[in-house]
């Protein structure tokens, strides 16, 4: 397993309804990405936390991950909720 490369400044912002899932966030975020930045790697690419955990469940019941579970788990505003993007390698 390699250590997570950061991509400094490369950011993207994703307006998504609260239902979503982390495969439908996936889906739109990835492509933005490859726009605004073209030398990003055609990898498959999966949704982390911070922590670098897979995004596909939410803590603590590890339920199905919605952006609206996440939310109320986190306890913060939708616009401040951060996922990362990362190659499945890592």
């Amino acid at each position: 397993m390699r250590k997570l490369k950061v991509w400094r400044g490369l950011n993207c912002v994703i307006t998504v309804q609260p239902s979503i899932s982390s495969a439908d966030i996936l889906s739109l975020a990835v492509p933005k990405l490859k726009l605004i930045e073209p030398e990003l790697p055609d990898e498959e690419y999966c949704l982390v936390y911070c922590n670098g955990r897979l995004a596909d469940t939410v803590p603590p019941n590890n339920e199905a991950f919605t952006l609206e579970g996440y939310k109320t788990f986190i306890g913060k505003a939708f616009q401040k909720l951060t996922l990362y993007v990362c190659p499945v390698e890592d």
